[in-house]
């Protein structure tokens, strides 16, 4: 059935209420197709004024050229057919059609000065003041290069009056900006535009992120650092969902270039180049083409030429990864091509000099750090080198002391000490030949890989031509775990095996020990765990005999290898923990005690004690020696951060986090670097700091996303919604929000879904969307009920209906209030006080509700409903409200007896505040006048009145 016209309004409708975008011009498409087919004329050009706007802000600008010439000729046909506003919003849609022709190098000029005389035309004919067809005159002669022109007409402009057709007070004086700029009038430029920045009335979709970026260059200009920083933050996490805006991205590629900030604009180069291939008009990809192109000219001359970039496939373009001077040249000829369009059109050579000039630009400022962490992470630590003098030392004496290093965890100086040691050849002494060839293979980059296998079998050659039995043992018991690990299980366990009789018959208690760790590890290896239990016991008994602190420390860890998590062997597991850090510290194993110290902290964590576990954290960084990994020490103070956020500590996080971040970059660990980032945005938003929390969630949704971490990447996306509505920019709010749901719906992640469309649901509430909003709450509410959690769906629905009141929509507001009060009922009784706080909203809502639908006696059970859940819930501080409502309800009824001790409860309680106090006080004074005490009403009167002097 085709929908009707009633339809279709409303149809248009909620189209309209979308943020600009391809969405948006999608769902007005239809709704214009629809009402050409049904032949609705007047919806049919609604439709189309709507697309105007819609094209003209949106990344589709060349198609609004159409819709506004077939609009005009309707209304020129017969202007008295059309409501004042119809001519107002052509004679504003001028301006669009003006600057959209100046971007297409396709549109003859002569079109564009034909369409400025037009605009002059009509508005002398409607009394109107010329102040934009002065700007708009100024825009076009810039364009062209007629310089003097456009410096005329920015007088005219500047000194014309302003009138309700001027572009509004943020667009305007972004535009004065950008010419002062363009002259290098940097302090003109700043004093012009900043009022702006302070102004609490501006509602355009284009501020402040434009206004921001016409400051980058004025402000690092005049040494204004700081505020620079800020501009480019506060104005790209605006810019950086929206494709439309890919001329405005271009201005952060070319200030980050200049300013020092390559790496920077390097990241923001890989992650919008996509939308040069759709970008909004051929202007637009040329700037964005010509800043592209300086920056990558700049990381070349820093010596990264060579360095690959990341390109999206378009088309038939596969996706690429051309090194930086290859994408500059791309860049840069794409940009010159499109300058000469330009010119050929303007039969000037204006536009490829500019281009050329923003080629060549160079640094206006150094020093302004973008980023919520250091750029450079802490120089890179390196292993101790061995503080005795080595060169005496023979080549035994050599491997004795890498085999010791090894032992304590020393990797990087046993490599070091072998290093040093002389050439040998097997024949002069094959043990040590033997030992080398095993240090070799220990120490190899792949200890499983054919490298290390070879020098095993080696040396197992070697120790077996010279008779010595227990390192030949030895070591085929290490050839028998690589055998295991690269599934040859079939010749690796009889070694194992082997390894373990042997050594119980020779009676060396830490060879026990060691042969029957490397049997489980070749075991678990192979899938046959079922003798773990008894090799672990065995071994913790031999250790313990023999006195060994570091075979005691290994079974401990092998233990601790071996816990599953669950919650019931977790303080059993804390004491092996303990009895392993010990036998550690008493070995001198520092960079162990604290790996050890780090698994207790996890295990004081799973039964509950916060603090000791914080405290284990601390030892165990403290334990940790200089010259460990930066990985291993990155990923202890994200351990430690991730308990004091559980602990409700996120300030004390950042420092530590700071520093991960840092050290993981350092190390190489794209993974462990991507979540510290993550744990970080999420720390910085915890503390009100959503600038930084966008910027850091933003690079680590990056990382994620390369990683393909998609859930990871989700939760980035989240976070990154919730600073954004934070930071009041409800578009990209709601864009990464529809984003997670529906990645959310595609991986059926109903939990992440349910909590994803009820925040979406709530911003959509505060921004007065309200039919979007209760379309959301309804998707909750559904999904709730689903899932089994029927406290959510509660919330849901009865919030669902509030928003359809809201709307507009109140008979269907009332339906779905009768859903949300069966919910209610439903819900379990184990829980009175929550169970009792849902009975008081929904009667909240329940009571705007039944007002609006005309039923005054149910408005007014359900507002007692509410003062009583609220007093049995003990959300004292809601009581006041309800009973405010209650009496106003009452004093509708005609029941000013009833309202009026309601009303003086409220008036008691809300005294203290303003709005709601003079509400309350207005309302008991009705009450009074009602019931005949009209001196008592005025006496209240008065009391406002002396407090409000």
């Amino acid at each position: 059935m085709s929908p009707t016209e009633s339809d279709l309004r409303e149809l248009l409708q909620q189209a309209s209420s979308l943020p600009y975008g391809e969405t948006r011009d999608a769902h007005l498409e239809n709704v214009l197709r629809h009402a050409e087919a049904g032949e609705f004329t007047r919806l049919a050009f609604d439709t189309r004024m709507k697309l105007i706007g819609s094209y003209a802000m949106g990344p589709a600008r060349v198609r609004l050229f159409v819709p506004f010439a077939r609009c005009l000729a309707d209304y020129d046909a017969n202007p008295a057919e059309y409501e004042p506003w119809v001519s107002h919003s052509l004679l504003w849609s001028f301006k669009h059609v003006v600057s959209a022709m100046t971007k297409f190098p396709e549109v003859p000029l002569a079109r564009v000065e034909t369409a400025l005389d037009d605009m002059e035309r009509r508005f002398r004919a409607g009394g109107h003041s010329l102040h934009a067809v002065y700007t708009y005159r100024h825009h076009a002669a810039e364009h062209v290069g007629d310089l003097p022109a456009a410096d005329q007409w920015y007088d005219r402009w500047a000194q014309a009056p302003r009138d309700v057709l001027s572009d509004c007070i943020g667009c305007e004086p972004t535009d004065k900006a950008v010419y002062l700029s363009s002259r290098n009038r940097d302090e003109e430029a700043i004093a012009v535009a900043e009022p702006v920045l302070h102004d609490e009335h501006l509602t355009c979709s284009e501020q402040p992120q434009h206004i921001l970026t016409a400051l980058l260059l004025p402000y690092a200009r005049t040494g204004r650092l700081a505020e620079a920083r800020d501009a480019h933050r506060r104005a790209y996490r605006l810019l950086r969902t929206k494709p439309q805006d890919i001329e405005m991205l271009a201005h952060h590629l070319e200030f980050c270039a200049r300013t020092g900030n390559e790496v920077a604009g390097l990241t923001l180069l890989e992650r919008h180049l996509g939308w040069l291939d759709r970008a909004s008009s051929p202007y637009a990809g040329m700037e964005f083409a010509a800043s592209g192109a300086l920056l990558l000219r700049r990381i070349e001359q820093a010596g990264h030429g060579t360095q690959r970039v990341r390109r999206p496939a378009d088309g038939d373009r596969p996706a690429t990864e051309p090194t930086v001077a290859e994408l500059r040249e791309t860049l840069a000829r794409q940009a010159l091509d499109t300058a000469a369009r330009f010119d050929v059109r303007n039969a000037t050579g204006y536009q490829t000099a500019r281009v050329q000039a923003l080629l060549d630009a160079e640094p206006v400022a150094e020093g302004i750090p973008l980023s919520a962490i250091p750029r450079q992470p802490t120089p890179r630590t390196t292993a101790p080198a061995p503080t005795e003098d080595l060169t005496e030392k023979s080549a035994e004496e050599l491997v004795e002391r890498a085999e010791r290093e090894l032992l304590r965890q020393h990797p990087a100086v046993a490599k070091e000490v072998l290093r040093r040691h002389e050439p040998l050849k097997p024949d002069e002494d094959p043990v040590l030949a033997g030992r080398i060839m095993v240090l070799r293979a220990r120490l190899a980059t792949d200890p499983r890989g054919s490298a290390a296998e070879g020098d095993l079998r080696a040396a197992v050659a070697l120790f077996e031509a010279a008779g010595d039995e227990d390192r030949r043992q030895n070591t085929l018991s290490r050839l028998g775990v690589v055998l295991c690990r690269t599934d040859r299980g079939a010749e690796g366990i009889p070694l194992l095996r082997a390894g373990v009789t042997y050594f119980d018959a020779a009676g060396d208690g830490a060879q026990r020990v060691w042969t029957r760790l490397r049997l489980i590890d070749g075991l678990v290896a192979t899938g046959e765990p079922a003798e773990v239990e008894q090799l672990l016991a065995e071994a913790d008994s031999i250790a313990r005999e023999c006195g060994d602190p570091l075979a005691i420390g290994a079974v401990g860890l092998e233990r601790l290898d071996h816990y599953d998590g669950a919650a019931g062997q977790a303080e059993t597991m804390i004491v092996v923990a303990e009895a392993t850090a010990a036998a550690f510290r008493e070995a001198d194993v520092p960079i162990m005690v604290a790996g050890t110290g780090a698994r207790l902290a996890r295990l004081r964590q799973v039964v509950g004690d916060l603090d000791g576990a914080l405290a284990e954290y601390r030892t165990a960084l403290d334990a940790l020696p200089a010259d460990a990994s930066p990985a291993l020490r990155a990923s202890m103070l994200h351990g430690q951060a991730e308990l004091l956020m559980q602990a409700n500590r996120p300030a004390e996080a950042i420092s530590g986090l700071f520093d991960a971040v840092g050290l993981a970059t350092l190390a190489d660990e794209a993974e462990l670097s991507a979540h510290c980032r993550h744990l970080l945005a999420v720390a910085y938003h915890a503390t009100g700091q959503p600038w930084d929390s966008a910027e850091l969630a933003e690079e680590a949704l990056d990382a994620f996303e390369a990683l393909g971490e998609a859930q990871a990447a989700d939760r980035c996306r989240y976070l990154l919604a919730r600073a954004h509505a934070d930071l009041g920019e409800a578009e990209p709010a709601l864009a990464r929000y529809d984003e997670v749901i529906a990645h959310a719906t595609q991986r059926g992640e109903t939990d992440l879904l349910a909590q994803v469309l009820v925040d979406t649901a709530e911003l959509l509430d505060r921004l007065d969307q309200d039919a979007m909003a209760a379309q959301r709450y309804r998707e909750a509410a559904d999904l709730a009920q689903r899932s089994a959690d029927p406290f959510h769906a509660a919330y849901c629905r009865y919030q669902e209906a509030l928003s359809l009141m809201w709307s507009g929509n109140v008979p269907r507001a009332v339906e779905v209030l009768a859903e949300a009060e069966q919910a209610v009922a439903d819900l379990p009784d184990e829980q009175p006080g929550v169970k009792a706080y849902h009975q008081a909203q929904l009667g909240a809502n329940g009571a705007r509700i039944l007002h609006a639908a005309d039923r005054l006696d149910d408005a007014v059970t359900h507002a007692r409903g509410a003062v009583d859940g609220f007093r049995v819930s003990g959300a004292t501080h809601r009581i006041p409200g309800a009973e405010l409502t209650l009496g106003n309800l009452l004093l509708q009824a005609g029941r000013a007896e009833e309202a009026e001790p309601w009303l003086r409860s409220a008036h008691d309680a809300l005294s203290g505040e303003a709005r709601a106090g003079e509400a309350a006080r207005t309302a008991l004074a009705t009450a009074l006048d009602q019931l005949g005490r009209s001196a008592e009403a005025a006496e209240l009167r008065a009391e406002g009145d002396r407090a409000a002097e």
